[in-house]
């Protein structure tokens, strides 16, 4: 599986967890507010109504944030920023591993930027349905999993296992990108058997639902879509039943994010 890439001194940021509307293909930005020229969401559509307070470039202090995979650990540069990640944070990156997709936030420090939190994200985590006999993809609530031809397959406590330990009815957390309603995926980390499903993506404007999975909440009050959110529950008889629910960019980022960063599919 080839993806697009910023590749730069250690780290390379790709664009997941939900699909942008625009022609299908690989897309870069580096914007304040919005995906300027895209189709992409500005941060009102991710569900966020703060207006951009300076960044990088600017004179006020919002975070910037970056959406990515592990390809290596080190110093970051994505359009001509570097990004220095400190020695707790490139110990964090480690224990994650090559493979895992990671949110970072980063702060201005004089003409550059630096990491201040580190978070791995998967876009979604449940019950393995079916595996193809090739190991190319397996099936997760409906929704097919294309799998790097060098997939990594963890264990629970991140040890490497063989691609054999993923068999229908294991529960695993996928790392990954989603596109066009599926998810390619760089690793694979068994779960506990009764760990609670997950899903985190674009939720459809009115249909209750990611990337096809319905939804029926039973948590939270739902913000109009299309707007990103981060749910936890239970998938029962085809559907997510959501006990938890995060949206917009509080279900990305901690902090006051005024610009994104990132590469990665734009999906029809």
């Amino acid at each position: 599986m080839i993806r697009p890439s910023i590749i730069v001194a250690g780290l390379v940021l790709l664009l997941a967890g939900c699909a942008l509307p625009g022609a299908d293909g690989p897309v870069q930005s580096a914007q304040t507010g919005g995906i300027g020229g895209t189709g992409g969401p500005q941060l009102s559509q991710l569900g966020d109504d703060r207006k951009p307070s300076g960044g990088i470039g600017g004179t006020g202090s919002a975070l910037t944030g970056m959406f990515g995979t592990i390809t290596g650990f080190g110093s970051i540069l994505i359009n001509d920023q570097v990004v220095e990640l400190g020695p707790a944070l490139s110990a964090a990156a480690r224990s994650m591993g090559v493979g895992s997709t990671v949110l970072v936030e980063a702060a201005g420090t004089g003409g550059g930027l630096t990491a201040v939190r580190l978070s791995e994200f998967h876009p979604i985590e449940g019950v393995v349905e079916a595996v193809a006999d090739d190991f190319t993809s397996l099936e997760i609530m409906g929704v097919q999993v294309d799998l790097a031809e060098d997939i990594i397959v963890e264990d629970r406590v991140g040890r490497l296992v063989s691609a054999g330990s993923i068999k229908p009815g294991a529960a695993v957390a996928v790392s990954g990108l989603w596109r066009s309603g599926r998810v390619d995926a760089g690793k694979l980390r068994l779960l506990p058997a009764d760990a609670p499903a997950r899903l985190r993506g674009q939720l459809a404007a009115g249909a209750g639902s990611i990337a096809g999975v319905a939804v029926d909440f039973y948590c939270c009050v739902v913000p109009p879509g299309p707007v990103f959110a981060d749910l936890a529950g239970v998938y029962v008889a085809g559907r997510f039943e959501a006990r938890e629910g995060r949206f917009g960019l509080e279900a990305l980022f901690s902090g006051a994010v005024g610009r994104l960063i990132f590469e990665g599919y734009l999906a029809p």
